[in-house]
């Protein structure tokens, strides 16, 4: 509407002239077509002047409707387009400030010596595969809040797509298992077995399954597939010193309700 008037006000002269056109012309028109005697009598008209000005304000009045529909239509199309706005500026307000989610941003494998998954409950080591004694390897996943709110994460467990390997959650002597993160902020989860399980995952699709909470104690779970490329210690010279390459990719996350019957189900939301 505000374009509207701006438009009016710059051809104001215009808009003035081209009505006066419109409404004297037709006028001047008439007078002079029913003044005027052609002596041909096809031409003589079958109506009166009043029927032809009826006709004519009818033709005017048409326009006029046609062009306040055309600009009620351009005026929903902007209002939908600002409706668009605020929806998409909501949705990322509840991306941001309300869905918990967090990203992959680093990892590394290393050996854990045995006395340290007991005597370092600060750390979330988690078993996922067989061990039993000497040392372990570690597969240290960093995890970053991508939120501006704080949030908790907690490990699920992770299914591989070969049905003979699926990782287990076994934790010794920690703490708490369940990370909380300001926005931004980092914290890591420790994956161990032994040499032999862990390099057995290389090139396994892994799906890892997180449950997250926002402030609000609204639970989600959030997926993605881990794939290692490469975990050996032949890479350095250096003697337990392992490389260790993996993708994470394919991440999901949905909110978890009760049904009307008290069972949680899992809503998915898009990224």
């Amino acid at each position: 509407m505000k374009e509207l008037f701006e438009v009016l006000k710059k051809y104001k002269k215009t808009i003035i002239l081209t009505s006066l056109i419109c409404f004297i012309i037709p006028l001047l028109v008439i007078h002079c077509l029913f003044k005027w005697y052609s002596g041909i009598e096809f031409l003589v008209a079958e109506w009166t002047a009043g029927e032809l000005l009826g006709y004519v304000g009818t033709i005017l009045s048409f326009v006029g409707t046609v062009i306040l529909g055309i600009l009620a239509l351009q005026a929903s199309q902007k209002a939908n387009k600002l409706s668009e706005k605020v929806i998409d500026i909501e949705k990322d307000r509840y991306r941001l400030e309300i869905r918990p989610f967090v990203l992959v941003s680093n990892w590394k494998a290393y050996e854990i010596e045995s006395e340290q998954l007991i005597d370092d409950p600060s750390e979330k080591y988690i078993k996922i595969g067989e061990y039993k004694t000497g040392k372990a390897l570690g597969l240290e996943i960093e995890l970053t809040n991508t939120t501006e709110s704080c949030i908790t994460v907690e490990y699920g467990r992770g299914k591989s797509e070969k049905k003979e390997i699926s990782w287990g959650k076994v934790a010794v002597n920690q703490e708490n298992l369940k990370m909380t993160l300001a926005p931004g902020e980092k914290d890591t989860f420790i994956f161990y077995a032994s040499p032999e399980f862990m390099t057995g995952l290389i090139s396994h699709r892994v799906t890892i399954e997180l449950y997250l909470e926002n402030r609000f104690s609204k639970r989600y779970k959030e997926t993605f597939v881990l794939i290692i490329t490469s975990l050996s210690d032949k890479v350095s010279r250096i003697p337990g010193k392992w490389h260790c390459n993996l993708f994470a990719q394919e991440y999901t996350i949905g909110r978890l309700e009760k049904d009307k019957n008290e069972d949680t189900i899992y809503i998915s939301e898009e990224l």
